[in-house]
């Protein structure tokens, strides 16, 4: 049997789970996961950052090879602690305002800003850093800020954004 090797979406994964750790310090715990699956849910009393590659792609610039681009999953997830008596379930949950917070700061990490303007301190410094051989392509994307359906059925805070890498060849 041949030897086990990482693809290079797997390698970037986890490149980028290492740069994170650095930026996430002690608020959640930063995995790289082919699949974020818990044996119980309510185990995740932190939360979990989890990087995945999601699809790769091919850009055609009409030379013999182009840029190969892999598209990484950020996923923010933790279980809701359980409402206070008289409290909104969901609307007045702080645990959700944090993960939220976490969420932009990581979301801002890969998002390109002009030097001078406002973001904060940490805003764009992953934008335009190389992580072997790829480069954030374009802006991140994040579809729903929360996933609704896990928060009702299983009072998960669940959101997800991609970034799209492109390495030059």
């Amino acid at each position: 049997m041949p030897a086990v090797t990482r693809s290079r979406a797997r390698q970037l994964a986890v490149a980028v789970q290492e740069l994170l750790i650095g930026y996430v310090g002690e608020r959640a715990t930063v995995k790289a996961l082919w699949h974020p699956s818990f044996a119980s849910k309510r185990e995740l009393e932190t939360a979990i950052v989890n990087i995945r590659p999601v699809s790769r792609g091919r850009t055609d610039d009409g030379r013999v090879t182009g840029p190969r681009d892999v598209v990484l999953e950020i996923a923010i997830v933790q279980h809701l602690p359980e409402p206070k008596a008289g409290e909104d379930s969901y609307n007045a949950n702080e645990t959700i305002d944090g993960l939220d917070s976490l969420a932009e700061e990581l979301f801002d990490l890969f998002v390109r800003v002009q030097s001078g303007q406002p973001g904060g301190s940490t805003a764009g410094q992953l934008a335009q850093r190389p992580v072997l051989g790829y480069l954030p392509a374009n802006a991140p994307e994040q579809p729903s800020t929360l996933e609704n359906a896990v928060l009702e059925s299983d009072r998960l805070f669940l959101t997800i954004f991609t970034v799209p890498y492109r390495r030059w060849e």
